[in-house]
C-alpha cells in the first residue's frame, strides 16, 4: 500500500494545474453557444436566444476543486467590474455539485456569477476535462479565450478578452 502525504499530493495537483494553464488561448476557435438550456440557481432558464449577442464568460468548476476556489475572488472582482454592462454575462457551471451545496457555498463566499449545475451537455460541447476552465465567447459566438487550469492572473487575462470582445 502506498502512503501518500496529503500536502505533497496537494502540491502536485497545483503544479499540474499550473502546467495546464499555459494553454490559455483556444487554437480551434470553436464557434457557437450550446443548444442545451441552463437552469440557474435562481430557477431561470438560459437558452441560446438569451445569450446570443452578448459576451459570455464561462467558468467550469466544482466546490471540492482547490484551484477553482482559489480563483473565485478574482472572478467575482471581474464580475463586479462589469455589473452594469448588460452586454456581458457571467455563468459558473459546477460539474458535480447540487444547487443546495452551491447555495450554501456562495452564501459564505461571494461568487456573483449566474450558477448552473450538472450540465453534461455544456461540459461536452466545450470539451471541458480540466478544472477550473474559463472561456470567453464574443458577441458573434466565437470562442476567443480558453484557459484550462488555474492561472494566477486570471482577472487580467479575462478582462483583456472581454474588452476585445465588446
Amino acid at each position: 500500500m502506498i502512503n501518500l502525504n496529503p500536502k505533497a499530493v496537494k502540491q502536485l495537483l497545483f503544479v499540474v494545474s499550473l502546467a495546464l494553464s499555459f494553454s490559455a488561448h483556444c487554437q480551434d476557435s470553436l464557434v457557437g453557444i450550446s443548444d442545451a438550456p441552463l437552469v440557474t440557481l435562481e430557477g431561470d432558464t438560459l437558452t441560446r436566444d438569451h445569450l446570443t449577442g452578448k459576451v459570455l464568460v464561462l467558468n467550469f468548476w466544482f466546490i471540492a476543486c482547490g484551484p477553482c476556489r482559489q480563483e473565485i475572488p478574482a472572478l467575482d472582482k471581474l464580475r463586479t467590474k462589469y455589473i452594469d454592462n448588460k452586454d456581458v454575462t457571467f455563468i459558473a457551471i459546477s460539474s458535480m455539485d447540487e444547487f443546495d451545496k452551491i447555495r450554501y457555498f456562495v452564501s459564505r463566499r461571494p461568487f456573483g456569477y449566474e450558477h448552473a449545475t450538472k450540465n453534461r451537455e455544456w461540459l461536452n460541447f466545450y470539451k471541458v476535462v480540466v478544472f477550473p476552465t474559463n472561456i470567453v465567447i464574443d458577441k458573434t459566438g466565437k470562442m476567443t479565450f480558453r484557459q484550462k487550469g488555474y492561472m494566477p492572473d486570471i482577472f487580467t487575462e479575462l478582462d483583456r478578452e472581454i474588452q476585445k470582445s465588446l
